[in-house]
């Protein structure tokens, strides 16, 4: 049997489209702003910062690595993450770090 069969005409023809309520149908945004246009704005902000944060982190990188040796660079960096990662996990257990408040 056909999933269909509820629908003597189909899906999509007019007399089922004409049974949908118009409260149930999608409305525009009050602003005039389409709803899609609103959310590639908002996901372009979201990727313009994780771009921006990438170039200066890269940067800041490029200059450290011409100023100071491999060898240095490579034991240094893992010890600097590990102790941002201690700070940020105690900071998280007592509370005191909450990225909810930043949403």
């Amino acid at each position: 049997m056909s999933p269909w069969a509820a629908w003597p005409d189909g899906p999509c023809s007019n007399r089922t489209r004409a049974r949908v309520a118009p409260a149930t149908r999608a409305r525009p945004p009050a602003t005039g702003v389409p709803a899609r246009a609103d959310r590639v704005r908002r996901v372009a902000a979201i990727l313009g910062r994780d771009r921006a944060g990438s170039l200066l982190t890269r940067l800041a990188g490029g200059a450290i690595a011409d100023r100071y040796s491999r060898r240095t660079v490579l034991i240094t960096a893992p010890l600097v993450q590990a102790v941002l990662m201690g700070v940020v996990t105690v900071l998280a257990r007592f509370g005191r770090f909450l990225a909810e408040q930043d949403i």
